[in-house]
């Protein structure tokens, strides 16, 4: 009650004034937010078309030949590069395999067998089964799954099959 009309009115442009703010900074965030995303968007695709093309092994066999042509020299370094890892590796195998086959390296083996076999003697009493009585005993669960499987198979479709409607039997004819 004391207040004159003229209070009202600038309140009331005070408060549209504001509310318009608001709305400016509320559609500048959601202009942001929706750059933001299809930024996002744009780079899952180009990601995506990426791997495509990574994994994409028959285009890269297509293409192959024809590289092989136009680069002979670069395709001969990369069969070079390949079979010099490969024998890295092989001499690698070689060399782990001699420095195990040393009798220093054979002694250390066989005190830490005897350090285990002294702390845990327990362990020794319990020989493990021979390596082909595992592999036949996951060959046959494995077999008996397949099975099992199977059986569950064709039996729910010759349950789920459809079957004709019979009529009940006429009573008294």
């Amino acid at each position: 009650m004391g207040q004159a009309p003229g209070d009202d009115v600038k309140a009331v442009a005070e408060v549209e004034r504001e509310v318009d703010e608001l709305r400016a900074r509320t559609q500048a965030l959601l202009e942001e937010l929706e750059r933001r995303i299809r930024d996002g968007v744009d780079r899952a695709r180009g990601a995506v078309n990426r791997v495509k093309h990574a994994v994409d092994v028959p285009a890269h066999l297509r293409a192959l030949p024809a590289a092989i042509k136009r680069r002979p020299a670069l395709a001969g370094g990369i069969g070079a590069g390949a079979a010099a890892a490969i024998a890295l590796a092989i001499g690698l195998s070689v060399h782990r395999r001699r420095l195990a086959a040393r009798p220093m390296a054979r002694m250390q083996r066989r005190a830490a067998a005897y350090r285990a076999l002294l702390a845990e003697p327990q362990r020794a009493l319990h020989p493990r089964p021979p390596l082909w009585r595992t592999l036949a005993r996951a060959a046959l669960l494995s077999i008996a799954s397949s099975l099992a499987f199977s059986l569950t198979a064709t039996a729910y479709r010759h349950l789920a099959a459809p079957r004709p409607r019979q009529l009940p039997e006429p009573v008294g004819v």
